[in-house]
């Protein structure tokens, strides 16, 4: 190779070089930019599972109330069942 060849060899692999350079540079901010994107994604996600997790805690703190609710009041029917006739009873459901 003369040093004419050399010389083109050099300044094209330095353009190849730079190019790199630049491609590696823009794909760094595109990491950095993905990154803080899923951050932001993971907060959104969080917070609506938190705030699904007191929904879920609610609502089976009202179902628990309900059943406690139900049963005193299925005691109650039991207790005035034994205590009413059977006739004046079923005349009371009617």
């Amino acid at each position: 190779m003369t040093l004419t060849e050399l010389r083109h060899t050099v300044q094209s692999l330095e353009i190849n070089l730079d190019s790199m350079r630049n491609t590696k540079v823009s794909l760094e901010n595109s990491l950095r930019e993905m990154e803080a994107r899923y951050i932001l994604q993971m907060e959104q996600l969080n917070g609506i599972l938190l705030h699904l997790e007191s929904e879920l805690a609610q609502t089976l703190a009202e179902g628990q109330r309900q059943a406690q609710e139900y049963k005193a009041l299925l005691n109650i029917k039991v207790k005035l069942e034994l205590l009413l006739p059977a006739g004046r009873w079923r005349g009371l459901q009617s």
